[in-house]
C-alpha cells in the first residue's frame, strides 16, 4: 500500500473550519461550510475532496465555499451568475503534473481519466521546465522494493521519500496522453546525471504492462540503460515466466536477459559493486547508485 503523508507547506490551500470531534477532528453540521480563499477552481476541488462530508461547493472570484449536501432545488440554489456550483465528484481538476499552476514541487491530487476519486502524486514542478510526475524515487534503503506482482501494481511507500507509484497507475497516465519520461541519478560522489526519452508507455495488467519506450535522448549524460528492456513485460519474482532475474537482481522490472538498468533492485551503501543494486549502468557498471527517480510528462 503506498503511505500518503500530506506537509501543510506542500499545500498553500489554507481550509478555515473549526476542530471539532470526530471524522478525523472536524465535523459538519447540515448546510454548514467552510470558506478559503485559492487561485483556481481546481485547488477549491480538493480542499473540498479532502474535507470529510464536503459534497460540493461554489468558487467565485478566488473565493471558494464547500457544503455538506448537493443542492438541486434551484428556488434556494447557492448559485449565483458569478459564484458557479459544483459537485465534487464532477469535477475533473489536475489530470496530471502538466495541469498544476504552483511553481512549488509537492504532493497534489489529480484526476486522471478513469480514476474519479483522483489519485495523489509527487510534482516535480523545477527539472527541466516543470510539470513532472513522478512515479518512481529511491533515497536511503528505507522501503523494500523486492515485492510481489500485486504490490507492484497497486503502488507502495511513501510519496515524500521512496515510493512506486503503481503499475495500475503509471499504465493510466501513460495511456490518456503521450508521455515523455526522464530519469534522474546521482552516484556514490554526488554527481548528478540523466536519461530521457521522447516516448514512454505501459500497457495495461492484461498484457503485463509491457514498455514502450522510444526515442532516447543523445545528450543524456547518462547513458542509455533502458531502451534494451523494451517491448518487454514487467516481471516481479512472483510472476516471472521463469525468468531468474527479479530473484537474481532483488527486484522488478522489464526483465528480458536481466537488464542494464535495475532501478527497483536492493539498495546497497552507494558505490558497491552488487549486480542486484540499484543500477544504470551507462552511467556506472555494475555499481549501485545513492539515488534515483522516473519521472513522466505529457507532451505537449
Amino acid at each position: 500500500m503506498l503511505l500518503y503523508i500530506l506537509v501543510n507547506c506542500i499545500d498553500a490551500t489554507e481550509v478555515l473550519w473549526g476542530n471539532k470531534a470526530n471524522l478525523n477532528g472536524y465535523f459538519f453540521n447540515k448546510n454548514e461550510s467552510f470558506t478559503t480563499t485559492t487561485p483556481y477552481r481546481t485547488d477549491c476541488a480538493r480542499s473540498c475532496w479532502g474535507v470529510p462530508l464536503c459534497i460540493s461547493f461554489t468558487y467565485d472570484s478566488k473565493t471558494c465555499k464547500g457544503y455538506t449536501e448537493e443542492f438541486v432545488d434551484d428556488a434556494n440554489s447557492i448559485a449565483t451568475e458569478n459564484a458557479k456550483y459544483y459537485v465534487v465528484s464532477s469535477v475533473t481538476g489536475y489530470t496530471d503534473c502538466s495541469d498544476v499552476q504552483h511553481k512549488y514541487n509537492g504532493i497534489y491530487r489529480i484526476f486522471p481519466v478513469g480514476i474519479p476519486e483522483g489519485l495523489l502524486v509527487y510534482c516535480d514542478m523545477e527539472t527541466d521546465g516543470g510539470h513532472w510526475t513522478l512515479i518512481q524515487r529511491r533515497t536511503d534503503g528505507s522501503v523494500d522494493f523486492y515485492r510481489t506482482w500485486q504490490d507492484y501494481s497497486k503502488g507502495f511507500g511513501s510519496l515524500i521519500g521512496e515510493f512506486y507509484l503503481g503499475n495500475e497507475y503509471i499504465h493510466v497516465l501513460t495511456h490518456q496522453a503521450d508521455c515523455e519520461l526522464r530519469v534522474d541519478l546521482r552516484n556514490s560522489f554526488n554527481y548528478s546525471s540523466y536519461a530521457s526519452y521522447s516516448t514512454f508507455a505501459i500497457s495495461s495488467n492484461a498484457t503485463r504492462y509491457s514498455l514502450n519506450v522510444t526515442g532516447f535522448n543523445t545528450n543524456s549524460n547518462a547513458g542509455d540503460s533502458l531502451t534494451d528492456v523494451n517491448m518487454n513485460k514487467f516481471r516481479t519474482f512472483d510472476v516471472s515466466d521463469d525468468s531468474i532475474c527479479p530473484s537474481a537482481r532483488r527486484g522488478a522490472w522489464w526483465y528480458g536477459y536481466c537488464s542494464l538498468g535495475n532501478l527497483n533492485g536492493k539498495y546497497y551503501q552507494p558505490g558497491t559493486l552488487a549486480a542486484s543494486g540499484v543500477r544504470w549502468d551507462t552511467l556506472e557498471n555494475g555499481i549501485s547508485l545513492s539515488y534515483a527517480n522516473m519521472k513522466i510528462r505529457r507532451k505537449i
